[in-house]
């Protein structure tokens, strides 16, 4: 049996911002930006010591959403909506390699 050990370290800014605009009593929009990410990491599944201390990439991704919310026949029915984009940087899978 071959032991090894090694170390790395990861961190990230992680911001979150966002506005919201008052159209009426009733209804409003809304935008919001945050950022956010994974540690990188050692794979221990594989069968050499070189590839267990190879470090992998930490995962980052900035994520996006606009939307509104809306009261209509006043406040009986609610309609909201949203839309999200997320894009990611060194996405991390897990994948199974035969």
């Amino acid at each position: 049996m071959v032991t090894a050990s090694a170390s790395d370290e990861w961190t990230e800014f992680t911001p979150k911002a966002g506005i919201k605009y008052t159209l009426a009593d009733d209804a409003m929009m809304y935008f919001t930006y945050s950022a956010g990410y994974r540690a990188g990491g050692f794979n221990d599944r594989v069968d050499s010591v070189e590839t267990a201390t190879t470090p992998y990439d930490q995962e980052t991704v900035d994520n996006f959403e606009a939307g509104f919310k809306t009261d209509w026949m006043d406040g009986t029915v609610r309609v909201n909506g949203a839309l999200f984009f997320m894009g990611y940087q060194d996405k991390q899978e897990e994948m199974q390699l035969n």
